[in-house]
């Protein structure tokens, strides 16, 4: 089996692709909603010369050790779901160690990128392959980056993400202007546009909320009961660089 992974000539990515293919046909079928999931799998691992092996954070223990890392990107409908998609996180501490890389046979084009642009890349992919999706869902580790949601507002993709409660919001459109020069000032011209309205952590705009503020939702089934939970909805922008979102 070893032999066949890592010697044998053949190209996984068109056995992933055909895997998308065929998923993306069979949950389209269900009736409902088909959302592409982006999450990551956690393996702990001894050693430091198994690929992309090291310390870092594992959800499957909830707390930092020693071992490896994967993006996966999953299409769910209902009650099915399906990985059609899946990458091993590269630390930074392998970027440059040749010596680990060869003995690991990890190719030379493949470079260290951040959980989110990893993601970033599987979603492009699948759109470039036409797999339909009717949004996409993450945690807050791809939900506060800025870089991620902006590519994706860009491309019209809807996305249902979580975000740290200090994220900063306003309740209303964001616009962007370069502060006027103090007189008198030598200092240089302000070279960047800046937020003209004042922000607000999302923790301090949810505190001023009260209970008649939120809506009572049933979203999942149980084993005897359905799932239910309070939502507000709002809509907010965030100031990613020059753009409104």
């Amino acid at each position: 089996m070893n032999h066949l992974l890592s010697d044998t000539p053949w190209n996984y990515q068109d056995v992933l692709a055909d895997l998308c293919i065929k998923t993306s046909e069979v949950l389209s079928g269900t009736g409902q909603e088909l959302g592409l999931l982006i999450d990551e799998v956690g393996f702990r691992k001894k050693g430091r010369h198994s690929a992309c092996v090291g310390r870092q954070y594992l959800g499957c223990i909830g707390k930092h050790d020693n071992g490896q890392v994967a993006v996966v990107a999953g299409l769910s409908s209902g009650k099915y779901y399906c990985p059609i998609d899946v990458a091993l996180f590269m630390p930074k501490s392998w970027q440059d160690d040749h010596i680990r890389r060869k003995k690991a046979k990890i190719p030379e084009n493949i470079q260290h990128q951040s959980k989110p642009d990893m993601a970033g890349a599987m979603i492009a992919s699948m759109r470039k392959m036409a797999i339909n999706f009717d949004y996409v869902a993450f945690d807050a580790l791809y939900g506060n980056s800025f870089d991620l949601l902006s590519a994706l507002h860009a491309e019209n993709i809807l996305f249902v993400g979580d975000v740290r409660d200090n994220v900063k919001i306003s309740v209303e459109p964001i616009t962007y202007s370069l502060p006027e020069k103090p007189p008198h000032s030598k200092g240089r011209k302000f070279k960047h546009k800046r937020v003209d309205q004042a922000l607000t952590s999302l923790s301090q705009y949810c505190g001023q909320l009260g209970l008649e503020d939120f809506k009572q939702l049933h979203f999942r089934d149980g084993t005897k009961q359905k799932i239910s939970a309070y939502f507000h909805q709002k809509e907010i922008w965030l100031p990613i660089g020059n753009q409104q979102t």
